[in-house]
């Protein structure tokens, strides 16, 4: 049984172009600049080609399907003679050839320019799997001239009893329960309907777009019956405003999330419907490294100190190198010379599927990673900025690594609390470094009660990050530090109430670290204050380490006693509150010592924007300000002391919000 007829289109479109996308933007097309391509125009000549489809598109084995085919004349021109064409399913032959066995023809008398025809056939397949094929060819004997043969035979695979697949970013059917898509992460997707699989399916993404920043979304890889079409919202909503193309590329009005809804074109289709879904970003700025944004783009960078300079070119952009180490060497990976708003955050992988070594903590000027291998290995280093949003032409850094067989300092032995080496007072300290990983450098040194101490790292190398340990004579540990201020250096304060020789012990905060740029300088200096409660254990110097404090005009007590033997280095005591918009905010000090002469100073919520400063308020040496927030979020107080070299006693003082 066959029909004939002509009529509308409703079906799955397979030429040359059944990649090809369809792209709808929604809300705003004048915010995003994307190009429309030209309408097509038809050829002067006859030129011939079908669509086929199935209903049901995924038919059950011995279940009737009809075969639906549309034949249309894409030429201006119409045909001269009688249309001859053939229908083949599953024929040996694959392609057919003019000699295969089993063709249905049908045809037509005449088509004329831009017409077409439908033709019908019902068929019942036998057998399961996705093995099956149905052919059809227009003017197979090639009677008629055309101005594009190569479109004349056209397939359909077809699936047997066989359903989709659901993939795994289920369930994701509105924009209210869209899922992340992160740039250069490509997601394997299907068109399965995670609960009835005879419903066509929807899938929803949002993703972060920047000012600024062209986006491309695509597909790769698409199954035999996937033919997607995508919408771009700026929010869960609005109203359709179409554009046709391959692909979608549009450059981001304003900062913010963004949706896009990938759905079949067609109503029905057969289950093999995976895709690939990618979403990627430039800023038409880049450095020669660049591609490097994966582990297996990683760029060779050598050992031996060279400098290579990177920038993060775009947002969350990511650069990677490689680098080889022998069996027994250290090395220190180096992050530094990097312009303003740019902080590296490093990883250390062995290779491109593994968990990372190692991951840097934030610095103000440098990042680092110290290691040692036992064997000969390859390396990969991943970089990416703490602030994402911060990218460009101007987002530099330099990367280097440098390895060596470790080399001991002059101290060794000195490993353990048995062997501790004496250090005096004063001075500029002796000098360590670390080797072999794991290295431990005990000093010890006689302390008198009632005084105060300071002991301390400085001068650290590169890919320095001591650790402090203070114990006493029977080896009890009295206190520790890691990271004083923002750098890697320690520091411990201490006043003994016994008279005595006491042990310091200074190692890497990495276990795994020697080598080349670990040294560090270790100093004991009698001090002449006590820092106060708000210093804690790693200070608040910065606004990393500022402390909180309450809006009720409850006052905190301060003094000026950081580094007393550095005085030139001064005190710095940092405070963060959260401010509401449209909230005012009086900021004080008060109770001021007799050698205390504070300076306010209020930052923004990134810790580095100066907003206000203020002296002296009115005749004393007090400050103060009042801040309007129009922005929500934490913001900074700084106090310093306005001359420097004056700490200790009678340097006390209060702030209050």
């Amino acid at each position: 049984m066959h029909t004939r007829s002509i009529r509308p289109l409703y079906l799955l479109i397979l030429t040359a172009i059944a990649a090809a996308l369809t792209w709808v933007l929604i809300g705003g097309l004048s915010a995003f600049t994307l190009s429309a391509p030209a309408s097509p125009t038809a050829p002067a000549a006859v030129d011939l080609t079908a669509q086929i489809s199935l209903v049901p598109a995924s038919p059950g084995v011995g279940e009737l399907v009809n075969i639906e085919i549309v034949v249309s004349n894409l030429g201006a021109n119409g045909t001269s003679s009688n249309l001859a064409s053939y229908l083949y399913v599953d024929p040996v032959d694959r392609p057919p050839t003019l000699t295969t066995p089993g063709a249905r023809p049908f045809g037509a008398n005449s088509l004329g320019g831009g017409a077409s025809f439908s033709f019908s056939r019902e068929h019942t397949f036998t057998t399961q799997g996705c093995d099956h094929v149905v052919y059809v060819w227009i003017d197979r004997d090639n009677a008629i001239s055309e101005s594009n043969e190569q479109n004349n035979l056209i397939a359909l695979p077809v699936c047997v009893g066989v359903e989709c697949e659901v993939d795994s970013f289920e369930t994701d059917n509105t924009c209210s329960v869209a899922g992340w898509l992160n740039e250069d992460v490509t997601q394997a997707r299907s068109f399965c309907h995670p609960v009835d699989k005879q419903v066509a399916d929807v899938d929803w993404v949002k993703f972060t777009a920047f000012t600024g920043v062209t986006y491309t979304l695509s597909t790769a890889n698409l199954g035999a019956h996937a033919d997607p079409k995508m919408t771009l919202y700026a929010s869960c909503g609005g109203a359709a405003t179409p554009g046709q193309g391959t692909g979608l590329t549009w450059r981001a009005p304003a900062s913010g999330v963004y949706y896009a809804q990938i759905e079949h074109r067609a109503a029905s289709y057969g289950p093999q419907t995976r895709f690939d879904l990618t979403l990627s970003a430039t800023t038409g700025v880049t450095d020669k490294y660049e591609p490097d944004n994966r582990c297996t783009l990683a760029r060779d960078i050598s050992t031996t100190g060279v400098r290579q300079t990177h920038l993060f070119q775009a947002p969350n952009d990511e650069d990677w190198i490689k680098f080889a180490i022998r069996a027994g060497e250290s090395f220190a990976l180096v992050a530094d010379n990097t312009a303003t708003g740019v902080n590296p955050i490093l990883s250390l992988f062995t290779d491109c599927a593994g968990t990372p070594l190692a991951t840097s903590t934030v610095q103000a000027a440098a990042a680092q990673l110290a290691a040692s291998s036992a064997t000969d290995q390859i390396y990969y280093a991943k970089a990416v900025n703490q602030n994402p949003a911060t990218y460009g032409i101007d987002a530099h850094y330099d990367l280097r690594v440098l390895a060596s067989t470790c080399v001991n300092d002059s101290f060794e032995e000195n490993d353990s609390f048995g062997q501790a080496k004496p250090i005096g007072l004063g001075g500029a300290g002796q000098s360590y470094n670390v080797c072999p990983a794991g290295d431990e450098d005990w000093s010890k040194v006689a302390l008198q009660s009632g005084r105060i101490y300071v002991i301390s790292t400085a001068n650290l190398g590169s890919a320095a990050d001591t650790v402090l340990f203070l114990r006493d004579g029977t080896g009890t540990l009295i206190a520790s530090n890691d990271d004083y201020g923002y750098t890697q250096a320690s520091r411990i304060i201490f006043e003994p109430t016994t008279t005595g020789d006491y042990f310091i012990m200074a190692r890497h905060q990495e276990s795994t670290a020697s080598g080349p740029d670990t040294g560090y300088d270790l100093r004991v200096e009698e001090g002449v204050c006590n820092p106060d409660d708000q210093e804690g254990a790693t200070g608040d110097n910065g606004p990393g380490d500022a402390g909180s404090i309450t809006l009720d005009g409850t006052p905190q007590p301060f003094n000026f006693c950081a580094d007393p033997l550095s005085p030139s280095l001064g005190d710095q005591d940092w405070l963060r509150f959260t401010a509401v918009s449209g909230g005012v905010y009086y900021i004080e000090t008060k109770e001021l010592g007799p050698n205390s002469d504070t300076v306010l100073q209020l930052y923004d919520r990134d810790g580095t924007t100066l907003l206000k400063s203020n002296d002296d308020a009115g005749a004393g040496r007090s400050a103060s300000l009042v801040f309007t927030a129009t922005v929500p979020g934490d913001y900074f107080v700084r106090t310093t002391q306005y001359n420097s070299n004056i700490a200790g006693a009678d340097t006390n003082y209060q702030t209050q919000i």
